[in-house]
């Protein structure tokens, strides 16, 4: 993919800083679209009741009708961050705090 081309659809994900955008692109690799496309398999059933936790990152698009369900769901938490959805590059602290609030 071009530099220039890279840049503009990172600035999309909330990516702003050029050196940022530079340390990303250095650790993007080959990923398998079957990631996204086979489904999980449960060998053991389904798990536990457990807490699922959303993190919005609010600057870009958003799927509505996924993060209203969310909203409204019970069992789910709900998390925004104000940022683009690479909260672990631009929002780093933010993001960890976060997470860490998640697990207690």
């Amino acid at each position: 993919m071009a530099w220039d081309r890279f840049l503009e659809n990172n600035r999309a994900f909330g990516i702003k800083m050029d050196a940022d955008a530079r340390w990303l692109h250095s650790k993007l690799t080959s990923h398998s679209i079957k990631a996204f496309l086979d489904p999980v398999q449960l060998t053991h059933g389904a798990p536990p009741d457990v807490v699922r936790t959303f993190v919005l990152c609010s600057q870009g698009d958003s799927p509505a009708s996924s993060v209203e369900r969310i909203r409204t769901e019970p069992g789910w938490q709900y998390r925004e961050l104000d940022t683009g959805r690479d909260a672990m590059v631009t929002m780093p602290r933010e993001l960890i705090d976060v997470l860490l609030d998640v697990v207690q």
